[in-house]
């Protein structure tokens, strides 16, 4: 099963999940052994304001842990970097792939 595919069946199981992206050496091929997998998720915008942190904190701990079972791989999700979230948005439009809520989106290497 592919990656995206992977994290697309994680993903149908939060109803709150808008998209996630994927980027970083996943997408571009670069990387090596000891590689993260990138995301960035957006929820649907109908969350309360007053729930967002603890949903974040729900993903982040449990959500995320299901997802690093299903890959295999240490997920990183930069949640509060607003340059990732900038990036990630710009180059958006280049998706290479998507699968159902998931992009694969071919980010430039960068060290914030």
């Amino acid at each position: 099963m592919s990656l995206a595919r992977t994290v697309a069946d994680w993903a149908d199981r939060f109803a709150a999940i808008e998209s996630v992206v994927i980027f970083g050496s996943r997408v571009r091929g670069d990387y090596g052994p000891e590689s993260d997998l990138d995301v960035w998720i957006e929820d649907r915008g109908d969350v309360p304001a007053e729930a967002v942190d603890a949903w974040c904190d729900e993903l982040a701990g449990e959500g995320l842990a299901t997802l690093k079972a299903a890959t295999g791989l240490f997920v990183h999700w930069p949640r509060d970097d607003e340059s990732v979230r900038m990036v990630v948005r710009y180059h958006r439009d280049r998706a290479i792939l998507t699968d159902r809520k998931v992009a694969r989106v071919p980010t430039p290497r960068w060290k914030p």
